[in-house]
């Protein structure tokens, strides 16, 4: 065939690829990615542990509070109508929809282990997906007295069966097996015959970050925790979507492909008796994509068991209407008991107040004038106790009269007061809010300061060098909108971003403005900050997982900005002009940008996707003619470093310094990121080998050709490099971490002066002529299997692949 090289006789183990030029064979395909890396590019946030930082924020969990809802006749229907409806929970900000789903979370976990056993978490008798979507056609039980046979449940002598009735009552109790007072065990089911266990999904939507508000966070955090405890799914489910979330799964097709894949495992577990209740709160803030969250819900209604809430919103209503197994409940209409849920948070939390802890008449009155002007808002309720806390007695009913009715009268009141402070404390109080509330996500008070000290750069009233503790002054004269746990400074509620950034943005700051501010502070610190080789590291080959953070971590306080620089270009572009500051960034510090991120493993969800959006912003402004003429510099280099960003994926996210070696070695020579970075990497890390030197300058434009191997050995990827001279005269095979290492076959011997042993065993590439040698032990992959060169017939082949002929594409042509 003409046009291609068929390198028939020689194959490739497990864990490997080829790449002959620029063009890469994938070859005899596993997992590059081991689970864990998976599930930690896969998913940003675990649930799991958001809900317990809701809990630490919000103070522990008051179960009695929940309660009503256990009894509530909607709830009932819903949990009882399975495996299918949707329950929406609705009601105004500040009603404690988020604890009222943490504790019907928490019951229903209580509830649903008595009816799993760890031994239905098993996929292990399945091989593919496909398996799985054709398990209709195995027979099931009839109902579920044939079903609870077949099963194993142990009811303890001491479970709280009356607990448990308010989750459906005793018949559906006496359906899994359980009565009251006795113990009861069934028979274990047969290996063949297996049914997994009922699960708990949940997702917390936060509108303040951007892990958390979008419809493709959501999906992801549901599909972590069907595919955490089933490592056998989760095999599963990386041989149909593929190795790696650094492809398909991240990009424009991404919710598509998320999507498909939770109806796909929804469906398929759902024939043989698996069953999801997927709990979403505060569904108005997913604030990106949510009609396709919707359409989802929509679609899966019919499988999976919905519970959500959000505040009472048009566009969910007209969603959730098309779902004839919906069922609703309106905290508005609920008054009673949730105004009986706030009275008995108020008297717990009242007797926390150091004030008047020894002043019952106060206490009594306090609790009073509280639950009078509360209107069945917990919200309203924790803002007002905060300030009590932080006030003297004599002092307390003066405040209580003040206090107005309604979380917005307060948030006007706590603005009110900011203004009355002194010149430089309201000036810093605005600025902190204004920063705060336009940030992506929560900031760190060192990230913070960073953005405070820029504030007032060129005035000379402000001092440029505030401390993390004058960052949390600031705070506390902001009043109760702001709170800070673990450092990290926190609005209050949502309800208190919307009001500062809608009904105060326009006394304190254009929210445009201050995105562009942020996004020109981003770019002065990290042009000030980041170095090459940040962290110091001697060894170019270090694997990520292998890198220690120093105790003062540089990228620390440079993190947000890292991230999200672009993001915030992108919300106040129309403040962007002649693109010179970024374009001397771009040309002085993108390699640094880029290694910062892959140290913070955060390159395959930021680096690309922020090109790729920074490219299309000025890709628009020069088709609207809008921009200046030295835009075109800018555009050049955002081409080139969307492509460059492509190729290095295959090394840079796993060995953070090979940024300056493999991805800029196989750059072609009329790249414009070569062409800018190499000098100054080849000054910073040394120079070429002098072999590699004069292959370069022999070759000509069809000349320059490698074959790469890449393989895992001992949970580390490995390369394994055939760099073929322009007559294709044969170069030594060696392993390594992945560094490259060239060979002179003339003189038999390799940079570092190893002699190459003219008994290692050899193998031809047919068609070519050229033996290829290789290190006598010849092993290039493990990981349970193991790639070899037979030492017989001198091919490189594992098990069933034996004998089969790998197809080569013509190399890459780089441009002379």
């Amino acid at each position: 065939m003409e046009g291609s090289r068929n390198f028939s006789g020689n194959t490739v183990g497990d864990n490997a690829e080829v790449i002959l030029g620029n063009t890469q064979v994938t070859v005899n395909t596993t997992t590059l990615d081991d689970d864990r890396i998976f599930l930690q590019e896969f998913s940003q946030i675990d649930p799991v542990y958001t809900k317990k930082d809701i809990l630490m924020r919000k103070g522990p969990l008051l179960r009695d509070t929940c309660r009503w809802i256990l009894d509530h006749e909607a709830f009932k229907r819903w949990y009882c109508t399975r495996p299918k409806g949707v329950l929406w929970i609705k009601g105004d900000p500040g009603k404690g929809k988020t604890m009222l789903l943490c504790g019907i979370i928490e019951k229903i976990e209580e509830f649903e282990q008595f009816k799993i056993s760890e031994r239905w978490k098993s996929l292990k008798i399945f091989r593919t997906l496909e398996e799985l979507e054709e398990l209709e056609k195995l027979e099931r039980p009839a109902n579920f007295s044939e079903f609870k046979k077949s099963q194993h449940f142990d009811f303890e002598e001491n479970t709280n069966v009356e607990g448990y009735e308010r989750f459906g009552g005793l018949g559906l109790l006496e359906q899994l097996g359980g009565e009251p007072g006795r113990r009861k065990k069934f028979e274990k089911f047969e290996e063949h015959d297996i049914r997994l266990p009922s699960d708990l999904l949940y997702f917390f939507c936060q509108a303040t970050d951007f892990r958390t508000n979008t419809a493709a966070a959501v999906i992801r955090g549901l599909i972590f925790i069907m595919l955490k405890p089933r490592p056998a799914l989760l095999k599963l489910v990386r041989e149909k979507y593929g190795d790696g979330p650094k492809g398909q799964l991240i990009g424009d097709k991404a919710l598509a492909i998320l999507c498909d894949m939770f109806e796909t495992i929804v469906r398929a577990l759902g024939r043989i008796d698996e069953y999801f209740i997927c709990v979403v709160d505060a569904l108005d803030e997913c604030i990106e994509d949510c009609d396709h969250l919707l359409n989802l819900i929509i679609k899966t209604s019919d499988t999976v068991q919905w519970l959500v809430s959000s505040r009472s919103e048009k566009h969910i209503e007209r969603k959730l209407t098309e779902i004839s197994q919906k069922v609703d409940l309106e905290l508005g209409q609920n008054a009673e008991q949730v105004s009986v849920s706030v009275d008995m948070y108020i008297n717990l939390q009242i007797q926390e107040i150091s004030a008047i802890q020894d002043d019952e008449d106060l206490q009594s009155k306090t609790s009073k004038i509280l639950k009078s002007k509360a209107s069945g808002t917990f919200l309203w309720a924790a803002l007002v106790i905060e300030q009590l806390r932080d006030t003297d007695h004599w002092q307390v009913e003066d405040v209580l009269k003040e206090i107005p009715e309604g979380l917005e009268s307060i948030y006007c009141l706590l603005l009110n007061r900011i203004d009355k402070l002194k010149a430089k404390a309201r000036e810093a109080c605005q600025a902190l809010l204004s920063v705060v509330a336009t940030a992506m996500r929560p900031l760190h008070l060192t990230e913070l300061l960073l953005f405070i000290n820029a504030h007032w750069k060129d005035d000379k009233r402000f001092k440029t060098s505030f401390q993390p503790r004058d960052i949390r002054d600031m705070a506390k004269d902001c009043g109760s909108i702001l709170s800070i746990r673990g450092g990290i400074v926190y609005f209050v509620h949502q309800s208190a971003k919307d009001y500062i950034v809608e009904a105060a943005a326009r006394l304190i700051f254009p929210i445009q403005h201050q995105h562009y501010k942020m996004f020109e502070i981003s770019l002065d610190v990290m042009s000030s900050n980041l170095t090459y080789n940040i962290y110091g590291l001697t060894n170019p080959q270090i694997y990520v997982d292998d890198i220690s953070h120093p105790t003062v971590d540089p990228l620390a306080s440079l993190r947000y900005c890292c991230t999200f620089w672009v993001e915030h270009l992108a919300q106040g572009f129309e403040h962007f002009e002649d693109g010179s500051s970024l374009h001397s960034f771009l040309t002085d510090k993108f390699l640094c940008w880029v290694e910062s991120l892959a140290l913070k493993r955060n390159y395959i969800l930021h680096t690309l996707p922020a090109v790729q959006k920074l490219k299309r912003m000025i890709d628009s402004c020069c088709e609207s003619g809008s921009m200046k003429p030295q835009i075109g510099h800018l555009r050049q280099f955002l081409d080139d470093a969307c492509r460059f960003l492509t190729h290095s994926t295959t090394w840079v996210p796993h060995w953070p310094l090979q940024l300056y070696f493999l991805a800029i070695e196989f750059e072609p020579e009329d790249s414009v990121i070569k062409k800018t970075f190499n000098q100054t990497v080849r000054d910073r890390f040394g120079s070429l080998p002098a072999a590699f030197q004069m292959f370069q300058m022999r070759q000509s434009p069809l000349q320059r050709r490698a074959i790469t191997f890449t393989s895992k050995l001992d949970d580390r990827f490995l390369h394994h490099y055939l760099i073929f001279s322009p007559s294709w005269c044969p170069l030594h095979l060696k392993k390594t971490r992945p560094i490259l290492t060239y060979w002179n076959m003339e003189e038999k011997c390799s940079e570092d002066g190893e002699e190459v042993d003219e008994k290692m065993p050899k193998t031809t590439f047919p068609g070519l002529g050229h033996r290829i040698y290789v290190p006598r032990e010849g092993v290039m992959a493990s990981r349970g299997f193991h790639s070899y060169f037979n030492q017989e017939s001198l091919d490189l082949n594992r098990g069933p692949y034996q004998g089969h002929g790998l197809h080569v594409e013509d190399p890459y042509t780089y441009p002379g």
